[in-house]
């Protein structure tokens, strides 16, 4: 699973399914042919990944948080801002 390119901004993504994504793609992480991901600096090439299904996992992952608490006990929900 390349979470980098595969995934689509018209779905939602549950939990379970995030985790499932998220496992699959570290579990294939040393089966590719070459790392997208630089070990040296964290750099990722342009050409290697598409912004809508990276914003596709992050508006996911906002979402499965729902509301939680500050540090004071406050409660909050996570916003995305682009």
């Amino acid at each position: 699973m390349d979470v980098l390119t595969a995934l689509s901004e018209k779905s939602e993504y549950s939990t379970t399914k995030l985790q499932m994504i998220l496992a699959a793609w570290v579990l294939s992480t040393p089966f590719e042919r070459s790392a997208k991901v630089s070990l040296e600096n964290g750099r990722v090439e342009e050409e290697d990944y598409d912004k809508q299904s990276i914003y596709s996992l992050l508006y996911s992952l906002y979402r499965s948080m729902g509301v939680v608490r500050s540090d004071t006990g406050e409660p909050y929900k996570l916003t995305f801002n682009t």
